[in-house]
């Protein structure tokens, strides 16, 4: 579908279709990771590692020389294979232990990545650890489905399966984002 209108191709797979996670993998791997590791770490200074889960994907350096360099190779890099960057998801956001938190007007860096908002935290002990909450975008994305499905079946099921079927829904949110420091999210989510 293009603008509404059927278009058929035979280049690509379909937004959303069961394949393309499978396919992005698999060509991902090579395109990105295996570049990524064996070539590009090479030529950094600093530390540098790769998150990536289908097409999504982070890229975690200790010098803010190195992102420069990372980004114009992984434009290049993706360019070869006729894929690119989405300018709208890509950013440099300082984060970790060395994060100025000092100032309590100013908050460290936060990145979204796989429905969580990841932020810098500390332990009982006062030492960095990494912290995650349900995103707002996915928060509000679980309240509406749970409401658009309420909408459709309030006529339609008894209150028994009614409550199976949201039940259901709020255990699969609970196992996902089910994470230490989420829990005011799962509340919030288990109380709208």
């Amino acid at each position: 579908m293009d603008e509404g209108s059927f278009r058929a191709s035979d280049k690509g797979n379909p937004q959303g279709g069961i394949i393309s996670p499978i396919l992005a993998n698999i060509y991902l791997h090579y395109v990105l990771d295996i570049w990524f590791e064996k070539g590009l770490k090479k030529e950094l200074q600093g530390y540098a590692s790769i998150v990536r889960y289908a097409d999504d994907f982070i890229i975690l350096v200790e010098r803010e020389s190195d992102c420069t360099l990372i980004l114009e190779a992984l434009k290049l890099r993706l360019a070869k294979f006729k894929l690119e960057l989405s300018e709208s998801k890509t950013s440099v956001v300082k984060f970790g232990r060395n994060t100025d938190t000092s100032d309590e007007r100013k908050h460290p860096g936060t990145f979204d990545f796989l429905g969580f908002t990841h932020y810098c935290g500390k332990t009982k002990a006062g030492k960095f650890k990494v912290c995650r909450r349900t995103s707002k975008s996915r928060f509000r994305l679980g309240i509406r489905k749970v409401s658009v499905f309420l909408k459709e079946h309030k006529n339609t099921y008894t209150l028994q399966e009614l409550w199976e079927s949201i039940s259901q829904m709020v255990r699969g949110h609970y196992h996902y984002y089910g994470v230490s420091e989420n829990s005011k999210s799962l509340w919030n989510y288990k109380t709208k």
